[in-house]
């Protein structure tokens, strides 16, 4: 593609020579002889005006840099903020590729994988080709990919989208973090409609202040949704749902727990049933989730399926038999319940111990730590948790990165009024030993924290560990 038209829309200083470009790179180890780099400022990865003279040496035909940057070398193009052009450029270069497929954008603090899997059951259950990108993964077309970050940087975002689209897929649902909307990784996509789950503490490490990221959610709906014929399906069960409905006046919305809600709800250790009311009309339907917050989840997704008109009876097909790995998974067992989940903010660990202690039948024990180098002010809140919904709590360590696992549990013990009600295993696998040795027939053991994750970053090394993995071996099950 020639290079005015990758910067269509890009203020930059000119003239340029308008030769053709074949890929672009924010990333030196990524990029190709003749290609353009773009040296990103604010990213995750730090300035990458640092790296320029590399880019040079690799051989970069032009170089895209931040007007502060002093030199004049005529092959750099100067711009005002490259992270504010890197959308526009990607989304030039990959040739808009968020408007040749359904957008569907998944805000929130938790729930947003839950929801992402829900609706790609469901659209599937439909026989449409459908795209995920999230904190699992990405993928579409019975293909996996990592993902390094829940939403990828706006680069990789177009190029996915770009991958998805060629291949025919028609509908993406993409989970989209905070620190996606404030890095601007999903600034040049068209989203179609967009869900709101819930808003709790998390990230202040990141935003600062808890008002600061909820005005980042909040800035998502008002940015990307503010054209006609986009929806917001927006979780008034909560109350910062019903304050962001109030202030979305202009935009077309599904209104969870009004337009859309459950009835006659039972809720059990093996799922849940109960009546879907959409806008009056009443359908039977249960599920193998557990939990009220699982309930919302399922609410939010009916919502999105709502707007896209699915017909009912996939709807409830989705929902009945969809499947998250690491959220609330059950373990199998004779004779023991354990569930292994990611909730790894104080919201998340409430809401699944309470769940869990309205269906118990026995004890609950309850495995958690908190991760290292993030908001330190969230440890204590869930030791305070832990101690209220469990009958006895192992805190163990999570992803300590750089910070000293028992520093870590210090802060978490804190929470702590009853020294009776916890024991300290540093080591996580003999945390889980611990844990399950010790429950029995009608107890409940809850592993929270990494769900999915299946590593541990100790002192800068990503080592294997894997929740699941872990406790089927100790159960002779691997």
């Amino acid at each position: 593609m020639k290079l005015k038209k990758i910067l269509e829309g890009v203020v930059y200083n000119e003239p340029i020579e308008d030769i053709c470009v074949e890929s672009i790179a924010t990333d030196t180890r990524k990029l190709k002889k003749g290609g353009l780099f773009v040296a990103l400022r604010g990213s995750a990865d730090g300035d990458g005006h640092k790296y320029i003279d590399e880019a040079k040496k690799q051989g970069a035909s032009f170089i895209v840099a931040e007007n502060s940057y002093q030199t004049n070398d005529k092959n750099i193009i100067k711009v005002n903020s490259t992270l504010n052009a890197m959308p526009k450029i990607a989304s030039n270069f990959y040739k808009k590729p968020s408007e040749k497929v359904k957008l569907i954008g998944v805000v929130g603090t938790n729930g947003k994988t839950t929801i992402s899997y829900i609706i790609e059951n469901i659209l599937i259950k439909w026989g449409k080709k459908v795209g995920v990108i999230g904190t699992i993964n990405y993928r579409y077309n019975g293909k996996i990919f990592k993902n390094d970050y829940t939403t990828p940087e706006a680069l990789d975002v177009q190029r996915i989208l770009s991958d998805m689209a060629k291949t025919g897929v028609e509908y993406v649902v993409m989970e989209v973090s905070s620190h996606a909307i404030a890095l601007k990784r999903v600034k040049e996509c068209s989203f179609d409609a967009a869900i709101f789950s819930n808003f709790s503490q998390d990230h202040l490490d990141f935003h600062k202040t808890i008002k600061d990221y909820w005005e980042c959610k909040k800035s998502f709906f008002e940015e990307y949704l503010k054209d006609r014929q986009k929806f917001a399906i927006i979780n008034t069960l909560n109350s910062e749902g019903t304050e962001l409905s109030e202030s979305l006046k202009q935009i077309e919305q599904i209104k969870i727990g009004k337009d859309i809600k459950a009835e006659d709800v039972k809720l059990t250790i093996n799922g849940i049933d109960g009546v879907l009311n959409i806008f009056g009309e009443k359908f039977e339907f249960k599920s193998n989730s557990i939990g009220s917050y699982n309930l919302e989840n399922i609410l939010c997704a009916v919502g999105l399926s709502f707007v896209f008109k699915v017909p009912y009876n996939y709807i409830i097909e989705g929902i009945e038999d969809f499947s998250v790995p690491g959220r609330v998974e059950k373990i199998e067992t004779k004779d023991k319940t354990i569930f292994i989940d990611y909730a790894h903010t104080p919201d998340a660990l409430e809401k699944v111990l309470q769940s869990l202690t309205q269906l118990k039948t026995g004890r609950i024990i309850t495995v958690f730590g908190c991760g290292g180098g993030r908001d330190k002010d969230k440890r204590k809140k869930m030791g305070k948790i832990s101690e209220k919904y469990s009958d006895f709590s192992i805190i163990t360590s999570d992803n300590p990165r750089d910070e000293e696992p028992i520093s870590i549990i210090e802060d978490v013990v804190q929470g702590f009024i009853n020294k009776e009600k916890y024991i300290v295993k540093e080591k996580r696998e003999e945390a889980f030993k611990t844990a399950i040795d010790m429950i029995k027939k009608g107890d409940t053991l809850l592993i929270a924290g990494k769900g999915h994750e299946d590593y541990q970053i100790i002192k800068g090394k990503k080592l294997h560990f894997d929740d699941k993995e872990s406790v089927l071996a100790i159960l002779g099950k691997l």
